[in-house]
């Protein structure tokens, strides 16, 4: 609230100077106030707020007798309301900025990108020790979200390769606003030097459901048809995609996430795969540097009813850019 400190020569004076020729005293017949021992605030048409206590009002003036000025006379007509003053109208929020485009050009501009580089092991038909690789992005407005996630990791035992397998996977989801609703689709590719298939492409589309999906926490439901190829087997298989995702932001800086998919096979009743996965995720400066840990569990059923499984588990620098 702005208080009367300019001084005499400004507008306001003007008024009393104006207003002194009808005395200090109120004009006859004014309208008395029903409680004069009230401290009012008068607020002028030029914004300059005065307080003190009114002696008498009517249509042409009001007499203020103000604690510093003394009595005041001031017309009506420069009067814009008596009380509190308006709320001030609140700023607008500063556009948050957008991340400009790879290396200058606006090729994935606005979209969130991370690499990383680090150390990862797995277990289950094989334990072995492995450096990797990872690069990660994500976009989103009130329309869509798209995700982007990739991973290769190698290992060695001398001169020779023992260890050599990664995954790219883009997602793009439709939003419904104001509806839990959306749909999405997206390719996969997986390359795994260790298994029968080597490589895997996949594909699905289909409807999720949010639970949760505010700024804190997000839980999603999907379900949809896939479609994969495999080389080596070179088999073709259609399977269903029944999944969940969960993301929890801690707090500024700090994040994770789970996600379990189960893949039963419309090909062969009975057999199924699944993949699931948590990581945590942490800032440590404020010019991008983070670190993250994750670990996931790939199984699959074999013809003998025994399941196949694969743990897989990294830690990683990463740099957001």
């Amino acid at each position: 609230m702005r208080r009367l400190t300019r001084p005499l020569a400004t507008a306001t004076t003007a008024l009393l100077v104006a207003g002194s020729a009808g005395g200090d005293e109120a004009a006859g017949g004014s309208d008395p106030v029903p409680d004069p021992r009230a401290i009012e605030t008068v607020v002028l048409d030029s914004g300059d707020v005065l307080k003190g206590r009114i002696v008498s009002r009517d249509d042409e003036f009001l007499v203020l007798e103000h604690p510093t000025l003394g009595r005041m006379r001031i017309p009506a007509a420069r009067i814009a309301s008596i009380g509190a003053p308006p709320e001030p109208e609140p700023e607008p929020e500063a556009a948050k900025p957008v991340n400009p485009g790879l290396f200058g050009t606006r090729f994935l501009r606005g979209w969130k990108r991370s690499i990383g580089a680090g150390v990862s092991g797995s277990g289950g038909n094989a334990d072995t020790v492995a450096g990797n690789a990872a690069i990660t992005g994500g976009e989103e407005s009130e329309s869509h979200r798209w995700e982007f996630d990739s991973a290769y990791a190698i290992s060695t035992d001398g001169n020779d390769l023992n260890k050599s397998q990664g995954f790219a996977e883009l997602e793009r989801e439709w939003l419904f606003p104001g509806s839990p609703w959306f749909a999405f689709a997206g390719p996969r590719y997986e390359f795994n030097g260790q298994t029968d298939f080597r490589h895997r492409i996949g594909v699905a589309a289909g409807p999720g459901y949010a639970i949760l999906d505010d700024d804190v926490f997000r839980w999603t439901l999907r379900g949809a048809p896939a479609y994969n190829h495999t080389t080596g087997d070179q088999t073709n298989t259609f399977e269903l995609l029944l999944g969940t995702r969960f993301t929890w932001n801690i707090v500024e800086g700090q994040r994770f996430s789970f996600n379990s998919t189960i893949f039963p096979s419309l090909n062969d009743a009975g057999e199924f795969r699944t993949r699931s996965g948590a990581s945590y995720s942490i800032a440590l400066t404020d010019w991008g540097l983070g670190l993250k840990l994750g670990a996931t569990v790939e199984t699959r059923s074999e013809d003998d009813d025994s399941t196949n499984y694969d743990v897989n588990y990294s830690s990683n620098l990463t740099y957001d850019f």
